[in-house]
């Protein structure tokens, strides 16, 4: 899976002339529950996030006071691409497929491909950690990223 994902974005990249590499992240996951990292804080950091499996799922940020904390849950069909900017030191992504009646809680890296873009900064004065592009197909993906950075 994560190599036809590489065969994928080089493809996109001569595609669509995109001027930029990604590296792939080694995944980092506790309980299902990917861990991101950002290890110089004075930048942002952007990670681009493709839903490899078949299925369509909402990608979450766990929190251990659901009540005091705003929506951030995000929806990522199958083969799309959304965009994350993050500014803290780390940030937890939970996987989940809801159906009629339930939610399975499903393991972040049997679903993602996570990688991050080099040479590529947000110009946005913003703060905070949130999504830049969400829920894309390639070349849709692309032309938001372009207006958002």
């Amino acid at each position: 899976m994560r190599l036809l994902f590489l065969v994928l974005l080089l493809v996109c990249q001569n595609v669509w002339a995109a001027p930029f590499s990604c590296t792939p992240i080694k995944m980092v996951v506790q309980n299902k529950i990917l861990l991101l990292s950002n290890d110089n804080l004075a930048t942002a950091k952007i990670y681009f996030v493709k839903n490899t499996s078949a299925r369509s799922l909402w990608i979450d940020h766990p929190v251990a006071h659901p009540s005091a904390s705003a929506g951030w849950a995000s929806y990522l069909r199958s083969g799309n691409w959304s965009a994350i900017v993050l500014d803290r030191k780390s940030f937890s992504i939970s996987c989940v497929a809801i159906q009629p009646g339930k939610a399975d809680a499903l393991d972040c890296a049997e679903m993602l491909s996570v990688c991050v873009p080099q040479n590529m900064a947000v110009k946005s004065l913003r703060k905070g950690t949130y999504w830049l592009v969400e829920d894309q197909p390639w070349a849709a993906f692309w032309a938001a990223l372009q207006k958002r950075i």
